[in-house]
Order: structure tokens, then sequence, then C-alpha cells
């Protein structure tokens, strides 16, 4: 008789463990929020968003087993990001990750509690995201795309793709102060080779227009675009008219090489959202992002598109194929 209620009450402590440990996997999940600027639909949203996940799984984070996922995509839609930063807040994530600068000040402005993960950003200092990069001191932290040393590698690039070069002409976003704060090192690298250099601001696709038309006139004129939000929104129309124009641009980012742009030379943004995922995971296990150090890009690629160089009428070297981590035909 003593037995049988040993094994009872051992039957029905293992009832009761079973149905707290299903009760977890059903409700216990830990939520999480993604404010990306790319569309929904695109290739590369769709690789930044799978190599932070997929890193995230290798933590031990399993969307849809133990942790939730909410995402929002503005496509570079200004009128959205606010909103929909508001929107994420709203449900309640542990952790909210943030695609780029826009989305992380969007994010921001939207709550001081939560904690906030960059996965790309120009300068978190200059646009005011942290107090310093060794102890960002709020609720928000993560790693950077850009040093001042990548404008010297733009302009080299740039060299290289048109021998004849004479003026750089640089467009740049004024809305985003780490965007602004490039264009001096832009501007001594290229004095500093001997080079004209013009600059514009651009806040609007006229603005664009008129930056490829008045480049396109100028003879041994290259170009440089700066990152910045109000380029990514209209990447398409760029690729377009610097193609049209037969103007070699050098590009960050390789999303517009590979949509037929000339070259990029950025950081590698998949190793970023890895990365991102790893500071995501010490937070859900109790660290602050105020002692959590932002971090800078470790890993770069040089990325050409061979259709476009032939295109321009421009001969790659041997030198510059070897050189190049991906080349696109």
């Amino acid at each position: 008789m003593q037995l049988h209620r040993r094994l009872f009450v051992a039957g029905l402590l293992c009832c009761v463990l079973a149905d707290s440990s299903a009760a977890r996997a059903a409700g216990g999940a830990r939520n999480l929020g993604i404010l990306m600027q790319l569309p929904e639909n695109s290739l590369e949203g769709k690789r930044r968003v799978g190599a932070f996940t997929a890193a995230l799984g290798r933590l031990g984070w399993v969307e849809g087993r133990n942790v939730k996922i909410e995402y929002r995509w503005t496509a570079g839609d200004r009128d959205l990001v606010d909103r929909y930063a508001v929107e994420l807040v709203a449900t309640k994530p542990e952790v909210l990750l943030a695609g780029n600068g826009e989305a992380a000040r969007a994010l921001q402005r939207a709550t001081r509690a939560i904690p906030i993960v960059f996965a790309e950003t120009i300068d978190p200092v200059v646009d005011g995201l942290v107090a310093g990069l060794a102890r960002p001191g709020g609720n928000i932290t993560g790693f950077m795309m850009y040093e001042a040393s990548l404008a010297g590698k733009w302009l080299e690039l740039l060299r290289a793709l048109k021998p004849d070069l004479k003026v750089v002409s640089v467009m740049y976003d004024p809305t985003v102060p780490a965007s602004k704060a490039l264009l001096p090192t832009v501007s001594q690298a290229a004095l500093g080779a001997g080079l004209e250099i013009l600059i514009s601001a651009i806040g609007n696709e006229a603005d664009i227009e008129d930056f490829f038309e008045s480049a396109a006139v100028v003879p041994g004129t290259g170009a440089i675009q700066l990152p910045g939000s109000i380029m990514g929104k209209h990447r398409e129309l760029i690729v377009k008219l610097a193609a049209a124009r037969g103007l070699p641009m050098i590009y960050g980012l390789r999303d517009n090489t590979v949509r037929g742009g000339l070259a990029s030379y950025g950081v590698d943004s998949l190793q970023l959202y890895e990365q991102a995922a790893s500071y995501v995971d010490r937070i859900l296990k109790g660290e602050k992002p105020a002692d959590l150090p932002v971090q800078a890009a470790t890993r770069y690629e040089l990325v050409i598109n061979v259709t476009a160089a032939k295109a321009m009428g421009i001969e790659l070297s041997p030198a510059l194929l070897a050189s190049a981590d991906e080349l696109i035909d």
C-alpha cells in the first residue's frame, strides 16, 4: 500500500512538471521586436533577419519555441518609422532590435526603458544614441558599420575603376548627423590626392536627379554615395541614374551593387546581425545595455558588378578582380 502511494505521488509530480514545461513552451516564450529599414519582401532584408535568427538559434533561442518576434518593415519610409516603433513598444518586448540608425533613434524616442540593440549604425555617438562607445550609458547599444578610414578606401576604389579621375562628386543625407560627419574625411582624402570635390546634400528625388545631371556633365567625374536613410529609400533610382549617366559610383553597402550599382566596399552586414544576436542573448540572460560596449565591424567586403562595369566601358584590372570578395555578373 505504501509503495502504491509513493508511485502515485511520483506519477502526480511528473504530470505537474510536464504540465509546467508545456505551459512554459506554450506561453512562456520571450518577446522580441525588430524594426527594419528595408522592404519586407527584399532579399537583403531576409538575409539580415535570417542571419540574426540563425545566430539566436545557435544560442538556444528558437523562434516559435522559446522566443516570439514581432516584425515591422519601413522600406525606408520616414513617415512609418516612428509609428512602427510605438507599435513595437506596445507589444511589450523584452529586447528590441533596430536595423539601422534611423530605426534605433525612433525606438529610443519610443522607450527609454526597454533594451535596444542596433545592428547597423554609422556613428552612434554622433547620432546621439549612446554617451560613449565603451560605456553606452542608457538602454541602447550595438554595432557600428563605418570608421573614418573607409573614406580613403572608397576613393582608392574609385580611382582604380576610373584612372582619369579628376573630380569626386559626393552625396550625403543632411538629416543623418553621422552621414554628415563623414564629409571631412572624404574631403581630406580627395584633396590630398589632388582631386576636386563637389558635395551635395540630398533630401528628395529631385535632389538625386539634380546630382546626376550636374555630375555627368563634368569630365573626369566619379561619385561616392555616403550612407543615409534617404539614399536607402531611393537606392533603385540612384543605381538607375548612375547607370544611365555612365557615372562610376562607389557605395558603402552591398545592396546597391547587387541591384546594378558598379562597386561597393563596406561592412559585411550579415556579421553585424549575427553579433547583434549575441547581445540580445546576453540581455535576455540579465545583462544591461549600458554595460555592453558598442563594437565596430571587423569584416569588410569588396563587391564589384562586372556587368555594370562592362556597360560603362570600364576595364577591370586582374588585380582588382582578384581582390574582390564577390563578383556579380
